[in-house]
């Protein structure tokens, strides 16, 4: 149990689900653990999240305006096994945030049947990294059912944060969320 209850919940599991209405859209957040079966950096193709995680999650998520899941590992990560739940958070959600590579530089828009869900991979800021350092700020617009990612990168020599124009060639990517 989370004795912090954040956002509001008591989370009895390591998955858990959040609803909040933001400047007048109603925002679903699935958040999910790919890690709960993992044991080691040998676990690419063995890892799952499984329907009794994914449903319970979702449940909620066709009264959203816009619906985000998060998860640490990517696709490839999981097992063969569990594509039902792959398939099932692919076609409801209409982001998912996800990291574990530690690259910023993946941005991936996958189009399933008449849907799409965008896919945006978290990078990493700590120094001791042997990638390059960055990460991706990401501005959601309802409204418009777009996201702006906004990716930045760390400079050795000028030791701060700047746009990354070496992966991305322009100062922010924007791109719709899929309608539904």
């Amino acid at each position: 149990m989370n004795g912090l209850g954040v956002g509001g919940v008591n989370w009895v599991f390591p998955w858990a689900s959040i609803t909040r209405e933001i400047a007048g859209s109603r925002l679903h957040i699935a958040c999910l653990s790919s890690s709960w079966l993992a044991c080691s950096e040998d676990d690419r193709g063995k890892l799952a999240l499984g329907l009794a995680q994914v449903n319970p999650v979702l449940d909620g998520a066709d009264q959203a305006d816009i619906v985000i899941a998060a998860m640490h590992h990517p696709w490839d990560w999981m097992a063969e096994w569990d594509r039902a739940s792959k398939t099932e958070l692919q076609r409801t959600a209409d982001l998912v945030l996800r990291g574990h590579l530690h690259d910023a530089s993946l941005l991936d828009v996958r189009a399933f049947g008449r849907a799409q869900s965008v896919e945006i991979a978290a990078g990493a800021s700590y120094e001791t990294s042997e990638v390059a350092l960055g990460y991706q700020w990401i501005e959601l617009r309802p409204l418009d059912r777009s996201v702006r990612v906004v990716p930045r990168a760390w400079s050795l020599q000028r030791r701060d944060w700047s746009a990354d124009l070496n992966r991305y060639q322009a100062r922010h990517v924007d791109i719709a969320l899929p309608v539904r």
